[in-house]
Parts: structure tokens; C-alpha cells; sequence
């Protein structure tokens, strides 16, 4: 038996093994997700917006 001996068991063994691989995507899927500040080519407060004075 790959999650348990009964089938209450084995229910709830691949319940929480899915859980901790949800949880471990999600955490991945977070920590690639880039900020804004990561990908603004703007940097608010040095004066390098891309908008000039007469806009």
C-alpha cells in the first residue's frame, strides 16, 4: 500500500501529501514572481522617468 493500509487511510495520506506539494508550488510560483520594482525601468525619487518636464 503506497498511502496506508485502509482505504480512510489512503485517502487521507494523499490528502496531505497533496497539500504539501500545493503549498511547495505555490511557495516557488512566489518567490520567481518579480516585483514591480524589479521590472519598472522606472526609479521613482533619481529623476530617470521617461516623461519629460513639458509632459
Amino acid at each position: 500500500m503506497l498511502f496506508g493500509g485502509t482505504e480512510a487511510v489512503q485517502l487521507a495520506s494523499y490528502f496531505e501529501q497533496v497539500e504539501v506539494i500545493r503549498r511547495s508550488i505555490r511557495t516557488s510560483e512566489t518567490d520567481n514572481f518579480p516585483s514591480v520594482e524589479d521590472v519598472s525601468p522606472v526609479r521613482p525619487g533619481r529623476g530617470d522617468s521617461p516623461i519629460g518636464p513639458e509632459a
